[in-house]
């Protein structure tokens, strides 16, 4: 991924998947997920949206951050 690429996914995800990290914190809590857990999920889906290549192809980014969720979840 090139320089500006990279940019443009930091971007991207700041604006349009950071925001909804608190509704995820809050779903993991009342999953009864423990606090260092939630703190676990939250930043291997933020590593796997670091790999994301296709961002044009997500339409619904809070729908994808939570799913990544809930597979790091099941996994």
């Amino acid at each position: 991924m090139t320089a500006p690429d990279r940019l443009r996914l930091v971007h991207w995800i700041a604006a349009h998947v950071m925001p909804h990290e608190p509704a995820v914190r809050a779903w993991l809590a009342r999953s009864l997920v423990s606090g260092s857990d939630v703190d676990d999920l939250i930043q291997e889906a933020y590593c796997r949206l670091s790999a994301v290549t296709a961002i044009e192809s997500i339409s619904r980014p809070d729908g994808y951050f939570f799913q990544i969720v809930r597979n790091l979840l099941r996994e």
